[in-house]
């Protein structure tokens, strides 16, 4: 349990998942990717209703990756969580793509995976 706590910068996390989160109300809003994104999954560009279940796994989601990027911060290890994002990004993409998600869709979610990544490596340089 040790490995998963200690000399985590927590401030780091918590700021890296916020600003994750937050960027993911933009990039799937049509001042980004949503239109595009909401086309290659069927869905209508509007603001979707029911959507809270979804919102809270996506937030877990997020601190859980930003828990990660602050584990290997610690470690001195931060160039891992570009192959942990790529890696989170093709099984995205092929999620997407099994499920017939058209390319804008799949580009839409793969590349934001990889900008939190960055967002996230980031806040733990600066913070």
């Amino acid at each position: 349990m040790q490995e998963l706590t200690m000399s985590v910068n927590w401030i780091a996390v918590i700021v890296g998942a916020v600003l994750a989160f937050g960027l993911g109300s933009v990039w799937f809003s049509p001042m980004m990717f949503g239109k595009s994104w909401s086309r290659g999954v069927k869905m209508d560009a509007g603001a979707p209703t029911g959507m809270g279940p979804a919102l809270v796994l996506q937030a877990l989601g997020t601190f859980g990756f930003a828990w990660v990027v602050g584990i290997t911060a610690a470690a001195g290890h931060l160039l891992t969580v570009l192959l942990i994002a790529a890696s989170m990004a093709l099984l995205q993409a092929g999620t997407a793509a099994f499920s017939q998600h058209g390319r804008g869709a799949v580009l839409a979610e793969a590349g934001y995976v990889i900008t939190i990544a960055i967002i996230m490596i980031g806040v733990h340089a600066v913070v």
